[in-house]
């Protein structure tokens, strides 16, 4: 299960430069979705529940606002609401 966690995380850091956590792919795999079609399909949803990636300006990258509390966004695999952690590289 090791190889395919670390090749659905590099999918998904290819796709929208999100890196989710290791804990979160085994989620959404454990969640029993169609998992069939590749590792592809699995970031392709992931890159969808989170959003475009921040832009970064000449500024440097935007700060995070976001409260210790925030709700991270969620993806439903399975039949399940899968929250999705990580973060953008």
């Amino acid at each position: 299960m090791a190889a395919l966690v670390k090749e659905i995380v590099a999918d998904t850091q290819q796709a929208c430069r999100f890196v989710p956590t290791a804990e979160t792919v085994i989620n959404i795999i454990n969640a029993g979705g169609p998992i069939v079609g590749s590792s592809e399909a699995i970031a392709n949803a992931i890159c969808n529940s989170v959003g475009p990636p921040p832009v970064i300006t000449a500024a440097g990258p935007p700060r995070l606002t976001a409260t210790r509390n925030a709700t991270p966004p969620t993806l439903i695999w399975g039949g399940k609401e899968v929250p999705i952690k990580g973060y953008y590289k």
